[in-house]
């Protein structure tokens, strides 16, 4: 019962939480308890078969457990084979496995929504509002970038007005994706957003009312590419798989985005302190090619490593505002390096709609 109460309570924060989403709502059904090995946060309704015990589940390997409802790749042979997912167009690929357990998760159609936003923009929370729902829904197939952007609703307050609207959010890859002929978002009206910059020339500007109908768009679209992504202190390496075999001209973008940060909106008429900007990006790492060919056959692995220093770029952020940005004062950092996440997306060059986008946690 506890768990039928628990999804009870969730569909209707989902539906309260955003007047605008009519559906359809998310009948996937799954293991919805968050302590199962088998936990699938895209599902909305519990199919009863949550797993909590984990080993090794093929009765053909030296430690079988008869117990063991969840395979955590621990098994052991004989002859010293590994078991796990042989299959290299899966997400869950082992390159060491010799033992296929079957336990390959395919790789899923991500969708970005970029929010082009302002924090003196009184109606962009309802858009924040709006793009968390749909994350609620479909869960992390959905990705969220908040771009701040304009001379108006997101440039600083003067400094007679301290100590509200101070921080400037602005940055020079969003200016630029904004000012230039690319996208032209502000100049029709904040918020507004795309998705999966779909549309483009003509009608990739989206109000919030239309973000849900084109996701489930694309989420209907066929899966071209996987992307993982792993980093530390000093690198991230973005590994790109082909999943079908697909030609054109790609480009890959690396962003740092970062979440919780407590700062100053304008919601409606009312001025809060204390609101929670999530999503927010902070730097473009890398905006460029994604290979020199423009034929990519299915199974085809892509890697690209690229250098980071988290100081030196929260610094050109500081740097930009100070010198660049129209009425910027310099106050863009105080970055929380826990925060921050990072998205990596490939794009058509042509047409600019994405393939496919993935988001991880900053390792750094």
């Amino acid at each position: 019962m506890k768990k039928y109460f628990l999804f009870i309570l969730t569909f209707v924060f989902v539906l309260s939480s955003c007047n605008k989403i009519e559906g359809p709502y998310n009948m996937l059904e799954g293991c919805t308890d968050i302590d199962a090995f088998n936990y699938n946060e895209n599902a909305g309704i519990d199919d009863g078969n949550c797993c909590y015990i984990e080993g090794c589940t093929d009765i053909n390997a030296l430690n079988y457990d008869s117990l063991a409802c969840f395979d955590n790749d621990s098994c052991e042979y004989a002859n010293g084979d590994i078991a796990g997912c042989t299959d290299s167009l899966f997400a869950n690929y082992n390159p060491l496995a010799t033992i296929d357990n079957g336990s390959c998760i395919p790789y899923l159609k991500n969708i970005l929504i970029e929010d082009f936003t302002g924090h003196t923009c009184p109606n962009c929370p309802s858009a924040a509002t709006e793009l968390e729902a749909i994350h609620n829904l479909y869960g992390e197939q959905v990705i969220g970038m908040a771009i701040h952007v304009s001379n108006t609703f997101a440039r600083p307050y003067p400094e007679s007005q301290a100590p509200k609207f101070q921080y400037d959010f602005r940055t020079e890859w969003g200016d630029n994706w904004d000012a230039s002929n690319l996208f032209d978002i502000s100049s029709s009206g904040l918020p507004k957003g795309m998705v999966n910059r779909i549309g483009y020339p003509n009608e990739h500007k989206l109000g919030v009312n239309e973000w849900l109908s084109a996701v489930d768009l694309e989420l209907a679209k066929n899966v071209e590419l996987g992307i993982k992504i792993e980093s530390n202190s000093t690198n991230i390496i973005i590994n790109t798989r082909i999943l079908n075999n697909i030609s054109g001209n790609y480009n890959l973008v690396v962003c740092l985005t970062e979440n919780e940060i407590i700062n100053w909106q304008k919601d409606g008429s009312d001025n809060v302190e204390d609101y929670e900007h999530n999503h927010v990006l902070r730097t473009v790492l890398y905006d460029g090619e994604f290979s020199s060919s423009n034929s990519f056959s299915i199974g085809s692995k892509y890697e690209k490593t690229i250098n980071y220093n988290l100081a030196d770029l929260e610094q050109y952020n500081v740097d930009y505002s100070t010198n660049d940005a129209f009425m910027g004062n310099g106050i863009a950092g105080e970055w929380n390096y826990n925060n921050l996440q990072i998205i990596a997306y490939i794009y058509d060059t042509n047409t600019k709609e994405i393939l496919q986008v993935e988001e991880k946690n900053l390792n750094y």
